[in-house]
């Protein structure tokens, strides 16, 4: 009977060391898992954030394009404001010329 209790200790300690052995495989498997899944969410966090900032400096780009043409456009309106002016100008010089000859 002794030998039997011995025998049924024996085989308790082994179950509760293969549990252990188990327990620790399960959480090595677990920690494995999470760092896979962490690297990956990462790696979309990344790509994300390159396409935000792509698209953020595609959408500066285009109102850079914008307001350059809207400012290329202003300046060609103020250009011939200026070319009229100077028109008119160049009139009245004229007349002031024939006027000091005459």
């Amino acid at each position: 009977m002794a030998k039997e209790t011995m025998d049924a200790i024996r085989q308790a300690e082994e179950k509760a060391e293969q549990l252990v052995r188990d327990a620790y495989g399960k959480a090595d498997q677990m920690l494995a898992d999470a760092k896979t899944e962490a690297a990956s969410r990462i790696a979309e966090a990344k790509k994300a954030a390159v396409e935000l900032v792509k698209a953020a400096e595609e959408a500066a780009s285009r109102q850079g394009v914008t307001e350059a043409h809207a400012a290329a456009v202003d300046s060609a309106k103020e250009v011939e404001g200026l070319k009229a002016l100077a028109k008119g100008k160049e009139e009245d010089a004229v007349k002031l010329v024939l006027e000091q000859i005459i």
